[in-house]
C-alpha cells in the first residue's frame, strides 16, 4: 500500500490583533492516515503572520474597525519545537509548545502620532491524537487535540466576546486515494471552540479542501482552500472568510522532511484580519526497526 503522510499546516487566517488560544498544528493534518513505518519524530515549526486591514461584508477596510482615526499593522513569529509518537497501530500522539514575539504598529492619522509596540513570551502548549479508522481507497480518520494559552485574547476583533485561555478541537477526515495515479483528494471538518468553550464550538465550523499531487519521490505540493462559517444568520454571527493555500513537502534524506506553506484570506466578514501567513517545518524521524512490533512493513 503506498505511503502517504501529509502534513497541511494550520490555517491562521482568523488571527486579530492578539493571540488566542488556537491548535498549534501549524502542519495541519487533513490526511486520515498516519506514516506506517514511524515509531517517533521530533521537529521545529514555525509561523509568520501579517495583516494590516479587515474584511467587512466582503469589503477591505485599511481603518481600525472600532477606532477610524487609526491604522496599524500587526506582525507575529511564533516558534514551536513538537514531538509525535505512535504507540499502537493506526494511532499517533502529538505533543508541542510555542514561543511568540509580536510586533503592533499603529498610527493616529489625525493627529500623526505614531505607536510601536513588542512583547515576546510563551505562548501555548499542545497535545493530540490521531487515529486512522479506515485505509482503503477511501480513508477515514479523526484527531482530536487541546490547548491551553498562556497569551491569550480574542481571535476575533471584538470586545464582547468571553476568552477562554483552553481550547478544544477536533478534525474529521477524509481522502479519497486512487492509488494509480499520483494525485489524491482530501477533506476536512472541523469543529473548534476558538474563544468560548462553550459556544463557539457550536456556532462555527470549518471546512478544508485539497489536492495532494506527487510530483516525484522527493517533492509532493498541497493546494487548497479553508472556508469558516457561522451556522446561524444574523449580527452576532457574521464572522466568515475563506483562504486559499499552497505547501510544498520536500524529503531532505530517509530521516529528515522540510515543509513550507503561504495561506492568504482573500474574503470575508465581521472584521476578519486580512491576514497572509507563512509556515515552515522540519521533521527528524525515527523509523521502527523490522523486528520490532511497531513495524508494519513497508508498502
Amino acid at each position: 500500500m503506498k505511503k502517504i503522510f501529509i502534513y497541511l499546516f494550520c490555517i491562521l487566517g482568523l488571527f486579530s490583533n492578539y493571540l488566542f488560544a488556537i491548535r498549534n498544528d501549524y502542519y495541519f493534518d487533513v490526511s486520515p492516515l498516519i506514516q506506517k513505518e514511524k515509531m517517533f519524530s521530533i521537529g521545529l515549526g514555525g509561523i509568520f503572520e501579517e495583516y494590516n486591514s479587515w474584511y467587512q461584508n466582503g469589503l477591505l477596510n485599511i481603518l481600525d474597525p472600532y477606532n477610524a482615526n487609526i491604522s496599524r499593522r500587526d506582525i507575529y513569529f511564533t516558534i514551536a519545537p513538537f514531538f509525535n509518537i505512535r504507540p499502537i497501530r493506526f494511532i499517533e500522539l502529538g505533543f508541542a509548545a510555542s514561543f511568540a514575539y509580536r510586533r503592533q504598529d499603529s498610527r493616529n492619522d489625525s493627529t500623526r502620532l505614531t505607536n510601536k509596540t513588542d512583547s515576546f513570551g510563551f505562548k501555548d502548549i499542545d497535545a493530540n491524537i490521531k487515529i486512522t479508522m479506515l485505509d482503503w481507497y477511501l480513508s477515514l480518520g479523526t484527531k482530536i487535540g487541546a490547548s491551553f494559552s498562556f497569551q491569550k485574547d480574542s481571535f476575533l476583533y471584538t470586545q464582547r466576546r468571553i476568552k477562554d485561555n483552553f481550547n478544544f478541537y477536533a478534525n474529521i477526515m477524509v481522502a479519497g486515494v486512487p492509488k494509480v495515479i499520483p494525485v489524491n483528494i482530501l477533506f476536512c471538518y472541523i469543529f473548534d471552540t476558538r474563544d468560548n468553550l462553550l459556544t463557539d464550538i457550536l456556532n462555527y465550523g470549518e471546512i478544508v479542501g485539497a489536492l495532494e499531487i506527487i510530483t516525484s519521490p522527493f517533492i509532493t505540493i498541497y493546494t487548497g482552500v479553508s472556508y469558516m462559517f457561522p451556522y446561524k444568520k444574523g449580527l452576532e454571527f457574521d464572522y466568515t472568510y475563506v483562504e486559499p493555500f499552497v505547501k510544498v513537502k520536500a524529503t531532505i534524506s530517509d530521516f529528515l522532511y522540510m515543509t513550507a506553506s503561504y495561506e492568504k484570506v482573500v474574503w470575508g466578514s465581521g472584521n476578519i484580519p486580512n491576514t497572509a501567513t507563512f509556515n515552515f517545518s522540519i521533521e527528524y524521524m525515527f523509523y521502527s526497526p523490522k523486528w520490532s512490533w511497531w513495524y508494519l512493513g513497508k508498502s
